[in-house]
């Protein structure tokens, strides 16, 4: 899909071809759910605490002696039943934080881009630079573009509108690296530079875009490179011509010293099997001779006697 690019004055300079993945991608509330109730829990701070009834001063001295009083029998005035005293099951320090699988991040953020751009809030520029920090200037920017409360997506490296933005209450600035579901859902518009989307659009996609891995890497193309490799070093039929760019290129992509080892270890086998198979021939060849040497003492005995 494209996305029409404008200048800081509103004025259209161009079309940007984005990514279908990343702004036209179906609408999940669902994880919109997961990924910012994470982010809310993340933010949690976790440092509420109550003391128990060890951690409470006092309370070291049996109150009463236990009969003859006509009260309950007590050990301690800091048992949780008095005031004062320590609190049963209370909070205690803890990290609320928890991880969310990564393609549930990723999809969650593509929905949350793509709900924008199906609103048409979404703002691309040009570029937003500025010469020394100003929140006037993005004051400026920002009625120009007619927009509201805004979250503005540039490059990090971009410290005049860093700090131009954080005096605003009604804007926020964020490098694409910490672009986010909350911040997006948060501000009803979002303002993103074409620098900006390109970087969005590489830490979503993620490996998606690039080549898919060689056969190679397969697990059926390590065993068909595997039984290439043993046709060649045996010198097999199997090995032809045609054969050897293919072994070749697979070869570039294998990790030979594993590959290495896996063949030596069933050369290994192998060899170890043949071993054994000759050790009990040869036992057997030897138990053999001697029971013919037995049959044939036997025999001449035999005769003697007659």
């Amino acid at each position: 899909m494209q996305l029409d690019v404008v200048d800081v004055k509103g004025k259209k300079v161009g079309t940007l071809e984005v990514a279908d993945a990343v702004f036209g991608a179906p609408i999940r509330e669902d994880l919109f759910w997961e990924v910012v109730k994470a982010q809310r829990a993340a933010k949690r701070q976790g440092t509420h605490s109550t003391k128990t009834e060890a951690f409470v001063r006092g309370g070291g001295k049996k109150p009463y002696k236990q009969k003859g009083t006509g009260n309950a029998r007590q050990g301690s005035t800091r048992a949780p039943h008095f005031v004062g005293g320590g609190v049963v099951f209370g909070p205690h320090p803890r990290d609320y934080s928890y991880t969310v699988p990564k393609k549930v991040r990723r999809k969650a953020l593509a929905s949350a881009l793509s709900l924008r751009a199906k609103e048409s809030k979404v703002v691309v520029l040009d570029q937003l630079a500025f010469e020394a920090p100003k929140t006037k200037q993005v004051l400026e920017v920002l009625k120009s573009l007619g927009v509201g409360k805004t979250l503005l997506v540039d490059r990090k490296e971009n410290g005049a509108l860093t700090k131009s933005v954080r005096n605003l209450t009604s804007a926020k600035f964020i490098a694409p690296e910490g672009l986010n579901v909350y911040d997006i859902l948060n501000y009803p518009s979002l303002i993103i530079t074409r620098d900006a989307i390109k970087a969005v659009e590489g830490r979503i996609l993620g490996d998606k875009d690039k080549e898919e891995a060689p056969v190679a890497k397969t697990a059926k193309g390590r065993a068909k490179t595997q039984a290439l490799l043993l046709a060649a070093h045996h010198g097999g039929p199997d090995l032809q011509d045609a054969h050897i760019p293919q072994l070749l290129d697979r070869v570039a992509d294998l990790d030979l010293v594993r590959v290495a080892g896996d063949l030596e270890q069933d050369l290994g086998r192998q060899l170890l099997r043949v071993d054994l198979a000759l050790g009990t021939a040869a036992a057997l060849l030897q138990e053999g001779a001697l029971l013919g040497q037995q049959r044939a003492l036997d025999d001449l005995l035999g005769r003697t006697h007659h």
